[in-house]
């Protein structure tokens, strides 16, 4: 006799669902305390970075980001301390918030600054996005260290607009183009992370 195998049916194995990317970002109002920044027109570049920065959490929170900043409130710290807080996150971001300044009142561009080789397209992504949105044709980018070359995560530092330029200084006064700014750099970090 020849004896007789039923075959075994195998359940079949549910693909596994791929965790979501956690949305999280280290945000870095620059300057702070002491350290006011470029001044110019009765206003610090420090209270500019936090007024962007605190209005940029409100924006990504409500996307549902993890938000992280490295100040909430008028204070001094190292590049040190600014990029050991953003180590000890779980950002997979950081954005150091700044502004320029030119002893040029008619220069007016975007730049975005970048310190590891891997974060440059990201830095020129970042300018493009952030320029367009603000109506400003012009866009730069460049090498700088500080805060940007000891991050774990991708680092980029965004000087979105001249505080000194005669074009901004009344709608920088009256916060209108501060908002403007939050929004560009977050339309920047939505599509980063593919939003």
């Amino acid at each position: 006799l020849i004896p007789f195998f039923v075959q075994p049916v195998y359940a079949a194995k549910p693909t596994p669902t791929p965790k979501p990317v956690v949305k999280s970002v280290c945000l870095d109002p620059g300057h702070g305390g002491t350290d006011p920044g470029a001044v110019y027109g009765g206003m610090s570049e420090s209270n500019l970075n936090l007024s962007v920065g605190l209005n940029l959490r409100d924006r990504l929170v409500t996307d549902g980001y993890k938000v992280y900043m490295t100040r909430t409130t008028d204070v001094n710290l190292s590049n040190e301390e600014r990029y050991n807080y953003c180590n000890g996150t779980d950002a997979r971001l950081v954005v150091s918030i700044h502004q320029n300044a030119s002893t040029n009142s008619s220069v007016d561009y975007t730049e975005v600054l970048y310190a590891k080789h891997s974060d440059k397209s990201l830095a020129a992504n970042t300018a493009g996005i952030i320029g367009s949105a603000l109506g400003l044709s012009s866009t730069s980018t460049n090498f700088a260290d500080g805060v940007l070359l000891k991050t774990t995560a991708p680092a980029i530092l965004t000087e979105a607009l001249f505080m000194s330029s005669s074009n901004e200084t009344t709608d920088l006064q009256t916060g209108t183009r501060l908002n403007g700014e939050a929004s560009a750099i977050e339309s920047a970090i939505n599509s980063y992370f593919g939003n």
